[in-house]
């Protein structure tokens, strides 16, 4: 009989690549293949992505949405209807991108990680084209209807292009680094956020934002494309990543998984954490919406300092012509008067009014 212990030692040993080949070995000779786990790992799934796409739904449809927009939030009026409708529009994303990340997973598992790379990459490069073209568009609109459609043209993507969809592909890169990789890329999305706010702003006031939206079309077809290709065309070394799964499983093996009440304790310090990011986050952003809000105390501040500079500043000149134009009425209420005052003003109105209509609104 075959020493079992000794066996169980030695396939803990695998590195990742070996078990991968193992797994196709076993199937090859028994002529079976691992469905079953499969089938059972998409249980849990389909029930979350139902229950997750149940509660979407009793949001979006129901009157728990003012609860939570209007009590939680405190988000103004003009943006509470207009955002749920667009929360009823997303109502299959819930389920779908859970369906997608499984399904991501068994092909990882399995040995099939080079298709979820290869479907990454046309994925990121259509985004980025997507994106480049979008604000090229968006660069060139005249008016509000067209400025609404290169929006939701844009927004497409924009979704093709969210950082979560090169995780597989780093993995797949860097086999043996591939949570220091997504770490990295995590932390470097949130850096590139808070400094291209600064940047489109500084653009926008020196070029005007035709100009800027151009030139990041230009950063993201020229630069970003490219990196991005170059990036993911890359491959680590079999022997690197092979020493480093070998550590890493050692590592893992002597490390002991927590039990009993320390792990009890452990999944409760994450909960509790959890919830206070999350509720740091909606208290956050209600606060923003109050304070930004029409009526809000920033829109005071701005409008007392409007009314002050007008207190402060002379009259204009229209209010004082019309005053002067009512005094000399009152002090020759002749008809000769009233008609010679009437000739003069005609074409001075006149002239005002085409030249406000000749005005550009931008």
């Amino acid at each position: 009989m075959a020493d079992l212990q000794k066996l169980v030692e030695e396939l803990s040993s695998l590195t990742v690549m070996e078990a991968a080949e193992l797994k196709k070995m076993l199937e090859e000779a028994w002529g079976v293949e691992a469905a079953a786990p499969m089938a059972m790992g998409a249980m849990p799934m389909m029930a979350a992505g139902a229950a997750l796409t149940v509660l979407h739904a009793l949001i979006a449809f129901t009157p728990l949405y003012y609860v939570v927009v209007r009590g939680l939030l405190g988000a103004p009026e003009e943006i509470v209807e207009p955002a749920r409708i667009g929360l009823q529009i997303f109502l299959p994303w819930t389920w779908t991108i859970a369906y997608r990340r499984f399904n991501q997973g068994v092909m990882i598992r399995f040995g099939h990680s080079r298709w979820v790379g290869a479907g990454t990459v046309v994925r990121l490069t259509a985004g980025l084209s997507v994106l480049a073209a979008g604000l090229v568009i968006l660069s060139q609109v005249q008016g509000p209807l067209a400025y609404l459609a290169a929006w939701a043209f844009l927004g497409i993507g924009m979704r093709m292009t969210l950082y979560d969809a090169a995780f597989p592909s780093l993995v797949q890169v860097m086999p043996s680094q591939g949570r220091r990789a997504i770490s990295f890329l995590t932390l470097y999305g949130g850096f590139a956020s808070s400094v291209f706010w600064p940047i489109g702003h500084a653009l926008n006031g020196a070029y005007g934002w035709r100009t800027t939206l151009i030139g990041f079309a230009l950063v993201n077809l020229c630069l970003t494309l490219p990196l991005t290709l170059f990036a993911l065309s890359w491959r680590e070394d079999a022997p690197a990543a092979a020493a480093t799964d070998a550590a890493t499983a050692g590592a893992s093996a002597a490390a002991e998984p927590l039990e009993g009440g320390a792990r009890l304790i452990a999944m409760t310090l994450f909960g509790i954490v959890a919830a206070l990011g999350l509720a740091a986050l909606i208290f956050t952003s209600g606060y923003a919406l109050q304070q930004l809000r029409v009526g809000g105390p920033l829109y005071s501040q701005i409008k007392l300092g409007n009314d002050l500079i007008a207190d402060i500043l002379p009259p204009p000149a229209y209010v004082l012509e019309a005053y002067l134009e009512a005094t000399l009425a009152l002090r020759e209420p002749g008809p000769v008067a009233v008609v010679r005052r009437s000739v003069t003003l005609g074409p001075k109105t006149g002239v005002r009014m085409a030249m406000v209509g000749a005005r550009p609104i931008s």
